[in-house]
């Protein structure tokens, strides 16, 4: 036990950064090759996030079949998929019976915005998509990574469910709309619904 206040001081900046690092609910980024904080410069961004994933709601939606066309839409690099059941993406299955929760973030860093709307989209021998509200999540990584504060709400996390996919490999992309604007984004990562 400490004698003393004076001798309890050098342990307080641990501490406090031990609270500070056991608050949130992510997990470090894992590389991918779309662009953005957890891949363009891995080394320029914190290795475990941990506060920087901002309170903010959880939506729910349901994967519903679509014909995802691309279209005249302009590829952009300023997505990723962080995280699903808040594990690094890798090569686990997903399970058509149970809610997935899917994390990341979507930006248009050249707009210097965050779209309003978007669609969280697998695509494989079918496509399937979910509409999710932009702006939901604070990602201060993403702001600093693109040295933009407009683009601090750029994260989502949405539990989805899955019931309509037809087992398969899929790829993960997001695409977005503003009107005289079309935009596509791949994660680069790809899932297994089983």
């Amino acid at each position: 036990m400490l004698k003393s206040r004076a001798a309890a001081a050098p342990l307080l900046p641990v501490l406090t950064a031990m609270t500070i690092a056991s608050c949130g609910d992510s997990v470090p980024l894992a590389p991918t090759s779309s662009g953005g904080p957890a891949s363009i410069a891995t080394s320029a961004m914190p290795a475990a996030p941990g506060p920087l994933f901002g309170g903010g709601e959880v939506q729910w939606g349901k994967f519903v079949l679509t014909k995802a066309a691309a279209g005249n839409a302009t590829i952009v690099q300023g997505c990723n998929l962080d995280a699903i059941y808040n594990a690094p993406p890798g090569d686990a299955a997903l399970h058509r019976d149970v809610k997935v929760l899917f994390a990341g973030w979507l930006a248009d860093p050249s707009a210097g915005r965050v779209p309003a709307r978007f669609q969280l989209l697998l695509r494989g021998t079918r496509a399937y998509e979910l509409a999710v509200r932009g702006g939901a999540q604070t990602r201060w990584d993403v702001a600093a990574f693109f040295r933009n504060p407009a683009l601090s709400r750029a994260g989502f996390r949405v539990m989805a469910d899955l019931s309509a996919v037809t087992p398969g490999e899929y790829g993960v992309s997001f695409a977005y709309n503003d009107g005289d604007h079309a935009a596509i984004c791949d994660s680069g990562r790809r899932v297994a619904v089983r």
